[in-house]
């Protein structure tokens, strides 16, 4: 491995050999040490993620529907109170949020509402500790997996929908 300076003046580690002064790519640069403008991924990058994101809650919200008693008798096992009224809020908010990052509408709204939703889910239907230990490693997952979930959806709360959305759109046309 060698290792040169980039612009910042930092080491920059390669697998292949650098000719003494030279100075990284534009991917390299980007990738490796944080800095210039990757336009492909400034376009597509924050869609893509608004797409993969989206799914999950868009799916979920269509699967309740779909087996709406399924859903009810699992809400019934965790304890939960109130099923009827909770489960009709759960589908509204994964379908409306999930459509709102789907289509980066109000896509910061949505994606608080779907973090703070998946704070009492988490707890509830996760809390991997009160699950059988034949459960508890499927349950781990499932905790981290929302985690996860909450921190991607930090991220486009900070930073937005990106160009692709029809929050930039309707700004455009203003």
């Amino acid at each position: 491995m060698s290792s040169t300076l980039g612009r910042t003046g930092t080491a920059l580690r390669d697998d292949r050999v650098m000719t003494p002064g030279a100075t990284p790519g534009p991917l390299e640069d980007f990738f490796l040490e944080g800095g210039g403008r990757f336009h492909g991924l400034e376009r597509y990058g924050a869609l893509t993620a608004r797409v993969l994101i989206s799914q999950i809650f868009l799916i979920s919200g269509v699967m309740k529907i779909v087996d709406w008693n399924g859903t009810a008798a699992q809400m019934s096992e965790r304890g939960m109170f109130w099923v009827p009224f909770f489960l009709a809020a759960a589908t509204v908010v994964e379908l409306a949020c999930g459509l709102s990052l789907l289509l980066g509408l109000k896509a910061r709204a949505g994606a608080l509402l779907l973090f703070l939703y998946l704070i009492p889910v988490t707890l509830v239907f996760h809390n991997f500790w009160t699950y059988p230990p034949e459960q508890q490693k499927v349950q781990t997952l499932f905790f981290l997996h929302n985690l996860a979930l909450m921190g991607g959806l930090l991220m486009l709360m900070t930073f937005g929908p990106g160009p692709l959305s029809l929050d930039r759109w309707g700004r455009r046309l203003d």
